[in-house]
């Protein structure tokens, strides 16, 4: 049995589990290491005044810190989760508010499309992006509420990002 294009795409080659080392000091450094990403998000969610549900940042923080090599070898899948994550989550509560649908099925539409795509599979923490707004708001806010999420995932992952690299080593000249 020959396999298609589309199952190479839909099953990507799975990155072998970082080894499994003993947990020596590995709790404080995640934690210090998270602080700063989701008390900033948190932070910046209270200044904008905009309730946000960050479990999909949380989420995608822990998998990060327990896992920083593979988001180095790969960050390009989680951004396009979280793309794919915000374009069905946006259109959802902003059509749902169009028909005057309540957020939360709006919301729950949403999550039901990401869980079952190929952004759910990859990176469940995706689904969890469908629930950030829910607020019965107007088009034109619902876009604005997502707009600033969008800023808000962003800088975090951009900072996930910088907070796991490792520093380069200087070759001898």
């Amino acid at each position: 049995m020959s396999t298609t294009e589309h199952e190479r795409e839909d099953h990507p080659p799975a990155v072998p589990p970082e080894p499994a080392r003993p947990d020596s000091g590995g709790f404080v450094l995640r934690a210090v290491l998270a602080a700063p990403v989701l008390l900033g998000v948190a932070a910046v969610t209270i200044a904008v005044g905009e309730p946000f549900a960050v479990s999909a940042i949380a989420s995608t923080t822990a998998i990060v810190l327990h896992a920083p090599t593979r988001y180095h070898q790969r960050p390009q899948r989680i951004l396009w989760c979280y793309l794919a994550g915000l374009v069905v989550s946006a259109a959802a509560t902003l059509i749902g508010a169009a028909l005057d649908v309540p957020p939360l099925y709006s919301a729950a539409v949403a999550a039901i499309l990401i869980v079952a795509s190929p952004a759910g599979r990859v990176h469940p923490p995706t689904v969890c992006i469908a629930l950030a707004v829910t607020a019965p708001l107007p088009a034109a806010a619902l876009l604005g509420r997502w707009l600033w999420f969008s800023a808000l995932a962003l800088g975090a992952l951009a900072l996930l990002w910088v907070l796991t690299a490792r520093p380069r080593r200087r070759r001898a000249g």
